[in-house]
């Protein structure tokens, strides 16, 4: 036994095919950034954001286990998922004719959501029993598919519906693969009681959801609305590659770890771990978070081109929110070992509230860095009730180990390091860029070596020990 009740083999398939998948999806948005002008950029990723908070609205998680009640229950997500997905569908071509003039973009949306509604029943079935190896894989190869379809779209043209066509073929082949893993054959039968239990599972996900997915899908959208779409271009690429360690180190990895420190009954042992959690987030997200703000405008310039050189400055602030909340956001374990997870909603809530309001006021006076601004701002708020609820709950005060300071001084080293080489040397080419990036990364290493080999002792049998019972 080991994490969340599977093996090393498939925790370390889990993981893989998690990393393909997300880094495959950032190096297509890059890509496509760097081909695609701003606006044509924006728009496409405007409609497909639109979509994902949809998409987020409709996410069910199913808790029932009598195999009779739940053959009944997909039957039924089987007929009203793809009739919800035609039934939007039908409405987004309307508002194409009526507020776009007819968008061709618009109308493939269309198509998008409904291939993602085919995908709902077998994705919400293994989401549900936790059989995140099937999800990942069929990820992973549709993310796949994905960018070499897009390529060789981009070679026949750089028209902004490559987009569009792409998000199409990933969702199709998504389908396939999902459906092929699918245990037992349905018969779609839709039943009173199973359309009631549906309607309130839905009900359950917006209440508990609904702040998250107007905190980052729903800042997107308002950002196009007050920006256009260079606006919203330049926030979407900044949060894509913000919250990137976030999303994929803190909120992911924690999700392996909820059962570790279920099973920990010993309170000292809880505060240990759980800053010794800590301590390794930050090994791993300060010094690379450190090193793309030092770097913006030679990664923006050189990686993405000239015209994304106005996204500087934004990306640098949703790259140092990313940061705090990586590594400060894993107290959220605490709350979700705990059966808190209530709270965690709560300071969301105060989170968005706090944003809005702070943007009202920046946004109008300084655009979309005062809007950058006030994200940060709201960020660091939310994180400080984390804090304070965390001790509350865990009953133990917080206690930072020496290796923080280690961390953070080897950090900063960096930093100055990599500025001084960015002055002296003349960076106008990625061979350069990736010279000073290896420079760097080689001098906080071997400044944690020297000061505390422990940390990397520690380290490794963590990561040992995250696919050990």
């Amino acid at each position: 036994m080991s994490v969340a009740g599977v093996d090393k083999g498939e925790l370390f398939r889990i993981v893989s095919f998690r990393y393909q998948w997300k880094l495959l999806e950032l190096f297509l948005i890059l890509m496509l950034a760097r081909v695609l002008p701003i606006d044509e950029f924006g728009q496409s990723f405007f409609f497909i954001v639109v979509l994902f908070f949809i998409m987020e609205l409709f996410r069910l998680r199913v808790t029932e286990t009598e195999t009779k009640k739940v053959k009944k229950l997909y039957s039924a997500l089987s007929i009203i998922s793809p009739l919800i997905g035609f039934l939007l569908a039908l409405v987004i071509v309307l508002f194409s004719y009526v507020l776009a003039g007819g968008s061709r973009v618009m109308q493939l949306s269309s198509v998008i959501i409904v291939f993602w509604s085919f995908c709902q029943t077998p994705l919400t079935f293994f989401q549900s029993r936790n059989e995140f190896e099937k999800i990942y894989k069929s990820f992973a190869l549709s993310q796949t598919i994905m960018v070499i379809s897009t390529v060789m779209l981009i070679i026949l043209s750089y028209d902004l519906k490559v987009v569009m066509w792409g998000y199409i073929i990933y969702y199709m082949a998504a389908m396939i693969s999902l459906w092929s893993k699918f245990p037992f054959k349905l018969q779609p039968k839709l039943t009173k009681d199973s359309f009631t239990e549906l309607v309130s599972l839905i009900k359950d996900n917006l209440r508990q959801n609904s702040v998250y997915n107007l905190l980052y899908y729903g800042v997107l959208v308002a950002s196009c609305f007050m920006y256009g779409f260079s606006g919203f271009a330049y926030l979407f690429v900044a949060f894509t590659i913000g919250y990137f360690l976030y999303d994929n180190i803190t909120i992911f990895i924690n999700s392996l770890l909820v059962p570790k420190f279920l099973g920990i009954d010993n309170k000292e042992l809880f505060r240990l771990d759980l800053v010794r959690l800590s301590e390794y987030f930050s090994f791993i997200i300060i010094p690379v978070s450190a090193i793309l703000i030092v770097l913006s405008p030679e990664l923006v310039q050189l990686l993405l081109g000239e015209q994304w050189k106005s996204a500087v400055e934004i990306i640098s602030i949703i790259v140092f929110t990313g940061m705090l909340k990586g590594i400060f956001e894993h107290s959220r374990l605490i709350f979700m070992t705990k059966g808190k997870t209530e709270i965690i909603s709560r300071i969301r809530m105060v989170e968005l509230i706090c944003l809005i309001i702070m943007s009202s006021m920046m946004s109008g006076l300084f655009g979309l860095f005062g809007l950058g601004i006030s994200i940060l701002a709201s960020t660091v708020i939310s994180l400080v009730l984390f804090f304070i609820a965390s001790i509350r709950i865990a009953r133990s005060d917080v206690v930072f180990s020496r290796d923080y300071f280690y961390i953070i001084f080897a950090g900063a080293v960096t930093v100055l390091f990599i500025g001084f080489l960015k002055e002296t040397l003349y960076v106008d080419n990625l061979l350069i860029l990736a010279l000073i990036v290896f420079l760097g990364s080689v001098l906080y290493s071997g400044l944690i070596f020297i000061f505390n080999k422990e940390l990397y002792k520690r380290f490794i049998r963590f990561v040992f020990n995250l696919i050990e019972d």
